[in-house]
């Protein structure tokens, strides 16, 4: 799987401490509600294509969609019960 090109690097959020049973679904149901959703990104496990690895980008339309679910993240009770680390992505990834 190749790392996507994001068209708005600003617009896009790192989510770590994901627990590896986390879907596209639960992100979708964490983060939708600080705007819409442009793309998502979550490495599958080789071994176990069913887990992730732990991590994921969200893409969003608008970057200030992008700073509410920073700022956001706080009142997060977490994705599968886990604390999550979210920050504005940089530009490695």
């Amino acid at each position: 799987m190749s790392k996507p090109e994001y068209s708005n690097p600003v617009a896009r959020i790192y989510v770590g401490n994901l627990d590896y049973s986390t879907t596209f679904q639960d992100l979708d149901a964490a983060f939708s509600i600080y705007g819409p959703i442009r793309d998502k990104y979550m490495p599958l496990r080789p071994e176990d294509k069913r887990l992730n690895k732990g991590y994921a980008f969200v893409e969003y339309e608008h970057p200030e969609d992008a700073s509410a679910a920073v700022a956001g993240s706080q009142q997060l009770k977490g994705v599968n019960s886990r604390d999550l680390q979210v920050k504005i992505a940089d530009n490695r990834a």
